[in-house]
């Protein structure tokens, strides 16, 4: 059975060339509060870039302005973006900020284009993916310190670019599949996930994978280091969540969580939950110590045009913003506003027509971004 469901993933993945993208920080698709929401976010004008030549990525467009609805929720808050995009030139599956929240990476095919959000300028691009078949870049990851930018994709490897000029400093060679996920610690180790069914954790002093995780049995779909950099959490396409010692490889624990894939996985920034998202239509929150079931986030808004799903969306990426005060997810082509304590919905972001693939917050919490399956990035600030 598991063997049937690894091989119709595949087909439908490799297909229809729409996989689960990799876990980032937070999102301009979905967002889950763990408290009391604090701030408004509203959509940046749209950033000026330069004309694009062959080496550039295209330049945004701005359709007009439409207001945010508010939903359920007493705390809701008040989101009133003006539709603003950028339009990329290919395929959109990863966005990431850097370290001090002052640019923004994203992908366009196996491109990789980064911009400064002060001045809406392009600073550089580069080329982030190598395979022979199909150029892609499936996730990224800036370093805490600023100096590297974690890139994994079709080739297999997870690259280290220099975040500051997008030159290729070192690869990561390993992985026999797709790297379909990728994360730092704090003290500057990489963890990735791929469709090889293991899990990497690797020094980026040696280029090295000091631990190989192996126990999924379908794709591993997302990964993430725990605040304090002594454990790892991952999902996989069975449906499962696991949580590993970072330093031995020790399976701490198990759950087969989900009835279908897990999608994508994330710590609180205090290190006491760990959130995974699901084709089951949910985001479950575990007790990071043990595993036990905390709670179940149900009903997640579909979105709105004709890419809208007809029922409840699958949950496909998550993340807990900096301050611990909202947990982030997509679903369809909606963004969502969560209580995380109380479960309740606090408010849907509309503005995306499409499946959103991949989403991402600042540092410092004052930046969103999110990008869909039309290829249009929208920026989100508060």
């Amino acid at each position: 059975m598991l063997e049937d469901l690894t091989q119709l993933g595949r087909i439908k993945r490799r297909v229809q060339n729409h996989p689960v993208a990799a876990l980032i920080l937070f999102g301009g698709a979905v967002v889950i509060g763990l408290g009391q929401v604090a701030g408004a976010f509203k959509s940046h004008e749209l950033l000026q870039r330069p004309p694009a030549t062959a080496d550039t990525a295209r330049v945004g467009r701005k359709p007009g302005s439409q207001d945010i609805p508010r939903t359920e929720g007493s705390r809701a808050p008040t989101l009133r973006p003006k539709a603003t995009v950028f339009q990329a030139s290919a395929s959109v599956q990863s966005v990431a900020f850097s370290a001090n929240g002052q640019r923004l990476a994203y992908n366009e095919g196996g491109t990789i284009s980064v911009v400064d959000l002060a001045t809406g300028q392009l600073q550089f691009s580069f080329l982030g993916d190598m395979d022979n078949e199909h150029l892609l870049v499936r996730a990224m990851s800036f370093s805490p310190d600023g100096q590297w930018l974690a890139v994994g994709g079709n080739d297999g490897n997870v690259k280290l670019f220099e975040a500051t000029s997008g030159r290729l400093a070192k690869t990561m060679r390993g992985h026999v599949d797709w790297v379909t996920a990728v994360a730092f610690s704090r003290d500057g180790r990489v963890v990735s996930g791929s469709d090889d069914q293991t899990v990497r954790i690797w020094s980026t002093e040696t280029a090295t994978a000091v631990r190989i995780l192996k126990g999924h049995t379908g794709f591993v779909t997302g990964v993430a280091f725990s605040p304090d950099g002594l454990r790892v959490s991952s999902t996989g396409y069975e449906g499962t969540v696991k949580v590993w010692e970072a330093n031995t490889g020790a399976l701490v624990w198990s759950v087969a969580g989900h009835p279908k894939p897990a999608n994508s996985v994330a710590f609180s920034p205090d290190g006491r939950v760990v959130a995974s998202a699901s084709e089951d239509e949910t985001i479950k929150l575990w007790d990071a110590r043990n595993g036990t079931l905390l709670r179940t986030l149900s009903g997640h808004p579909t979105g709105i045009g004709p890419g809208r799903p007809k029922r409840n969306p699958s949950v496909d990426h998550l993340a807990f913003d900096p301050g611990g005060k909202w947990l982030a997810s997509t679903g369809g082509n909606a963004v969502a506003l969560w209580n995380g304590n109380s479960g309740v919905l606090l408010q849907t972001l509309i503005g995306h027509t499409d499946f959103i693939r991949c989403l991402a917050i600042s540092p410092d919490g004052h930046w969103l971004a999110s990008g869909d399956q039309s290829n249009v990035i929208r920026l989100w600030f508060r």
